[in-house]
């Protein structure tokens, strides 16, 4: 009776319970249809909705190579590294592997950093608040045959840092690039 109602009124949010309890991992919901002739149709169908892999099931590891950069600010393309090995460790399946083992590449390029002042202090004239943008080029390709799984240009992503409270450039492209590092794992999604 509750699953019928559910299935009604929930069904995504039936299907993604009803493939917890199936101890599924790393799975999401989402409409019917084929995602590729490769990844099968699972079995776990509601109201609609399915479960399965939200990453390309094809792929089992990834080489982060060091992003290049094109900003005068030194080390930000590391840190970005750091962050998306991190990030892929922590929200996929996949490996992190040595170049000449991993199934695919992912490698881009910081293009340059934006600030913008967007408060300041009326009696002394120092910024309050702060906003660095970070634009990136990033590029997801299978290793051995060349093909590009994903791509992005002029990717932007904003921090936030408060100097009248000692906080820094660094506090503020950290969070940035935090930020950034989540949005290009998403962005390895398979296609729904």
């Amino acid at each position: 009776m509750i699953a019928s109602r559910c299935r009604l009124k929930f069904p995504l949010i039936a299907a993604i319970a009803l493939a917890a309890l199936a101890g599924c991992s790393r799975y999401s919901a989402y409409p019917e249809g084929d995602l590729s002739a490769d990844n099968p149709k699972p079995p776990l169908t509601i109201g609609g909705y399915r479960a399965g892999f939200i990453h390309p099931k094809n792929v089992n590891s990834v080489y982060v190579q060091v992003f290049a950069s094109s900003e005068f600010r030194r080390e930000l393309e590391f840190r970005l590294t750091e962050a998306l090995v991190k990030r892929i460790m922590l929200d996929t399946q996949y490996k992190i592997a040595k170049k000449n083992d991993a199934d695919t590449i992912l490698y881009g390029e910081v293009k340059g950093v934006q600030q913008t002042l967007l408060g300041q202090d009326s009696e002394t004239g120092l910024p309050k608040e702060l906003q660095p943008v970070m634009i990136v080029d990033w590029t997801w390709k299978n290793r051995r045959t060349g093909e590009v799984l994903a791509q992005r240009r002029r990717m932007e992503q904003a921090g936030l840092y408060y100097p009248i409270a000692g906080e820094t450039f660094f506090d503020g492209t950290e969070q940035a690039i935090d930020r950034l590092a989540k949005r290009i794992v998403e962005g390895m999604e398979a296609d729904w």
